[in-house]
């Protein structure tokens, strides 16, 4: 967000987001604060990402995300492995939501540079 100040539009901010707890994209897309569905019993490997989006944070969500993407459980486990395995780094999967967004196809497509 800070970058965002300093160079304007040229800075993208994405979020990402486990498809089982995705209140932050169902409020962002449907333009109102939603909380998680009360159906979804929240069973991710990414239980860090449990909470949700509040009062406070909310319009930070509104009016600066450029998009927020979503990904399985399944591509959390592999990228939280891939980092384990690669860098001899141990995360846990909720920090393995951002790795398996920026390795989705989905985030290639949208933001690939090249």
């Amino acid at each position: 967000i800070a970058l965002r100040g300093l160079l304007g539009d040229k800075v993208k901010i994405i979020l990402a987001e486990p498809e089982i707890m995705d209140d932050a994209k169902r409020s962002k897309d449907a333009n109102t604060l939603l909380g998680h569905n009360p159906h979804n019993p929240l069973n991710s490997v990414a239980d860090g990402l449990k909470t949700t989006l509040g009062p406070n944070t909310w319009p930070i969500v509104r009016d600066l995300v450029d998009d927020i993407l979503t990904v399985s459980e399944q591509q959390i486990l592999r990228a939280t492995k891939l980092v384990w395995d690669r860098l001899k780094v141990c995360i846990e999967p909720s920090a393995g939501v951002g790795v398996a967004v920026a390795l989705g196809e989905e985030f290639r497509r949208k933001y690939a540079l090249v």
